[in-house]
């Protein structure tokens, strides 16, 4: 018969767990926890017992990790640790397996807040080990974080994109890290013999491996190529120690973007300098492009037609339509998100004009209204 018995509740923080709910990708770097966690307990056993050269049969039969429920704050998962010898004596009445789980639990806690304080991770686990890590904490995004042993007082320690990145390089042997990436790339070259395609992504070429899943795709955008088509891609690949993608793994999903997408569009704004038309101009701050950007996503709806975006001499926005005989603009401040409204029918040059506070979401609704 297995037993359970409470084991971690780590806290999830970002914007995908506010909803308190938890993306099924985040529960496979769970899975690897998990595999991480039984070979662990398994080798800190035999540390203690020297005298036994293996554990006891059925040490780690049936051990798994069970998601028993998630609570508020943003995501907490509460896991339960359940096994066949999970409170049955191994050597002497008081040595369980759940012992060794824990102290399991512990070194893995120790590795990432060496990561955090930037102490020597490998003093605290061997390399083998270590590598778990190219699977636990791959599926966090850039605003995300595992807190594996909060508590009332405190949040505990870290488990990040930037933690994950310091302990897979602690065991590179040649300073890169695979990790999943998300980007907008122009597509430069086709090489049908070896089977391949070179994209441009941020200045830098890289090339990709070219199949049937992506063929159609490929061809499609490479021949827009002048008409500047971006395609959006996810998948897995090779980073540098500097974070930079250096090479491309494997592609798991490839779409042709909409050429007023906004988040290419913010993106490109985001490259400029001050001075940038005639040595006048202020750049738009990038972090206030990413706050507009989230506010577009979530407020904006997919039934509308999309605005053509240009920075102004302020360092703000506008977004424009053409719809009909109607001229539309929305000048974003990007300071305050507060936005001026204005609305002109080039026909009888009737004219309306608003403030809409673009923080608050039913202010978007006025919106909506005069774009529906």
């Amino acid at each position: 018969m297995s037993d359970s018995k409470h084991f971690l509740s780590p806290r999830l923080t970002g914007k995908r767990f506010d909803d308190h709910s938890v993306p099924v990708d985040i529960l496979q770097d769970f899975a690897a926890l998990q595999e991480l966690l039984i070979e662990l307990a398994k080798n800190i056993y035999l540390e203690d017992n020297p005298k036994r050269k293996r554990v006891p049969k059925g040490f780690t039969e049936g051990v798994t990790l069970n998601l028993d429920k998630i609570e508020d704050g943003s995501a907490i998962l509460n896991f339960f640790l359940a096994t066949s010898l999970l409170t049955s004596p191994i050597l002497g009445e008081d040595s369980h397996a759940y012992t060794y789980f824990e102290k399991a639990k512990n070194r893995v806690i120790a590795v990432v807040a060496a990561a955090e304080k930037g102490e020597d991770i490998r003093s605290v686990l061997p390399v083998k080990y270590l590598t778990y890590f190219n699977r636990i904490g791959r599926n966090l995004k850039d605003d995300e974080s595992i807190y594996l042993n909060p508590s009332t007082s405190s949040n505990g320690v870290k488990l990040n994109k930037s933690t994950r990145n310091k302990i897979v390089l602690s065991v590179s042997s040649d300073s890169t890290y695979t990790d999943n990436f998300a980007i907008t790339a122009l597509i430069t070259s086709i090489n049908k013999v070896d089977k391949n395609f070179t994209l441009i992504i941020d200045g830098q070429r890289i090339t990709a491996k070219l199949d049937h899943t992506n063929f159609k795709t490929v061809i499609t955008t490479f021949t827009e190529f002048y008409s500047n088509t971006y395609v959006s891609i996810e998948g897995e690949g090779l980073y540098n120690r500097n974070d930079k993608l250096i090479k491309i793994n494997s592609i798991t999903t490839m779409d042709i973007l909409d050429p007023l997408d906004v988040s290419l569009r913010l993106s490109e704004l985001s490259k400029l300098k001050d001075g940038w038309y005639n040595h006048e101009g202020i750049a738009p701050k990038e972090a206030n492009l990413i706050k507009f950007e989230n506010l577009f996503k979530e407020s904006f709806s997919e039934s509308l037609p999309l605005p053509t975006i240009f920075p102004t001499l302020e360092g703000n926005i506008q977004l424009e339509w053409t719809l009909g005989t109607k001229e539309i603009s929305l000048e974003v401040n990007l300071d305050d998100f507060n936005a001026e409204f204005m609305s002109v029918d080039v026909n009888s040059d009737d004219v309306i004009e608003e403030i809409i506070h673009l923080t608050k979401k039913t202010e978007w609704n006025k919106l909506t209204k005069y774009l529906s």
